[in-house]
């Protein structure tokens, strides 16, 4: 799994310096302005010739990053937070973006989307409704930073899993894992 210093690390030494800056001030401040600014650092490594793949899959480890420590400092000593967790479905496993891990089992998935556009969307909530199956009082939420889905779409979805703004991630995951804890 790839973490957000090693992107850093593979870049040259005039963007390395100043994307360690930002990445020291997420880690240190993790609010969501910082977060803001550097993901749209990030974005403009494309006037730098960097593909669009890869400056989106840095954006979206920088993100899942800031998401996993943000939990860790909401989160109990009983209950861990795991990056790219592997949840077991039998012989098969699905990969989540972050899990919240109660007694070795699933607690709360969040899928961390930058762009959430409908394709995105869409999967998500497929790979809801299988785990939700298969794991009793799993709680699931989507986090975005950008929305590109249309309110009509995003009215439906929200029926089944909330879908919340970075903004309101704090409020909304301490809100969940309280209710999960008292429903366990």
């Amino acid at each position: 799994m790839k973490t957000g210093s090693r992107y850093i690390a593979e870049l040259p030494e005039d963007l390395r310096r100043r994307m360690i800056e930002h990445y020291k001030t997420l880690i240190k401040k993790l609010d969501e302005r910082t977060l803001a600014d550097f993901l749209l650092e990030i974005l403009k490594l494309s006037e730098r010739g960097y593909t669009a793949q890869y400056i989106g899959k840095f954006r979206s480890t920088i993100f899942e990053e800031y998401v996993v420590l943000l939990l860790r400092r909401i989160c109990n000593k009983t209950l861990s937070v795991v990056r790219q967790a592997k949840i077991p479905l039998g012989d098969y496993e699905v990969t989540v973006d972050v899990a919240v891990m109660q007694r070795n089992k699933p607690s709360l998935i969040i899928e961390c989307k930058v762009d959430l556009d409908a394709s995105r969307l869409k999967t998500a909530l497929g790979e809801y409704l299988i785990l939700s199956n298969a794991y009793k009082n799993l709680r699931y939420l989507i986090v975005y930073f950008n929305s590109l889905i249309s309110q009509e779409l995003y009215r439906i979805a929200s029926r089944f899993v909330p879908i919340v703004h970075v903004t309101e991630l704090r409020k909304t995951v301490v809100k969940v894992l309280k209710d999960s804890l008292v429903n366990q």
